[in-house]
C-alpha cells in the first residue's frame, strides 16, 4: 500500500475511492449525500456491504468517507492530493448524511479501531499500521474520526427528534412540516 500520510485520503487506495466518486458522482453537484456515495462505492466493489467487511479497500474507503465528512464539517471542504480537488469541491454547498448512515460508518471505523486495540493484525489495514512508525498518530486520527462521527450522529439524532416533536405538535392543526 502506498501512503504519504496517516489519512486514508493520503493513500493510493483512498485516491481510488475519490477517483470513483469524482468520475461518477461529485462533478456538477451542489449537494452530496453520504448514503449515495456509499452506495456507489459499494457497487464498484470499493466498500463492503457492512461494517464487518475488512478488506484493505473497504476499510480504506470507509475511512475516506469518514475523512470527507470530517473535513467538510470542520473546514468546509476536504483537502487531498489531486489537481482537481478544488474544482470538484468548490461547487458543493451541502453534504447531508442520515443518522443511520453516520452510525453505520461509525461502526466500521470503531471495528477498525477495536482491531488495532486488540492488535489483531488479520485485518490488512491494521497490519500495515501496527508495523508502521506512525502507528500512534494513525490511532489518534482514528480516535478523532470516531469522536467526530459520534458527535455528528448525536446531533443528527437530536435534530430528528426536534423535527419529530415539531411534527407531532403540528398534527393538532392538521399539518406536519419541518421547522
Amino acid at each position: 500500500m502506498s501512503v504519504w500520510g496517516i489519512r486514508a485520503l493520503e493513500s493510493d487506495k483512498g485516491l481510488d475511492a475519490i477517483d470513483c466518486l469524482s468520475a461518477s458522482y461529485l462533478r456538477d453537484r451542489q449537494q452530496i449525500n453520504l448514503e449515495e456515495m456509499a452506495q456507489l462505492l459499494m457497487s464498484q466493489g470499493l466498500l463492503g456491504r457492512d461494517e464487518q467487511s475488512s478488506s484493505l479497500s473497504s476499510d480504506t474507503t470507509a475511512l475516506v468517507l469518514a475523512e470527507l465528512l470530517y473535513e467538510w464539517h470542520v473546514y468546509g471542504s476536504p483537502e487531498y492530493d489531486c489537481d482537481c480537488a478544488g474544482v470538484i469541491w468548490q461547487s458543493i454547498t451541502a453534504f447531508s448524511a442520515a443518522p443511520e448512515s453516520v452510525d453505520k460508518l461509525l461502526h466500521h471505523v470503531e471495528d477498525i479501531y477495536a482491531d488495532v486495540c486488540a492488535r489483531n493484525d488479520s485485518r490488512p489495514l491494521v497490519r500495515y499500521w501496527l508495523h508502521s512508525a506512525c502507528c500512534s498518530a494513525w490511532v489518534e486520527h482514528l480516535e478523532n474520526l470516531i469522536q467526530m462521527l459520534t458527535d455528528l450522529r448525536d446531533e443528527a439524532l437530536r435534530q430528528n427528534a426536534l423535527q419529530a416533536l415539531h411534527c407531532s405538535q403540528q398534527l393538532n392543526i392538521g399539518a406536519c412540516r419541518a421547522p
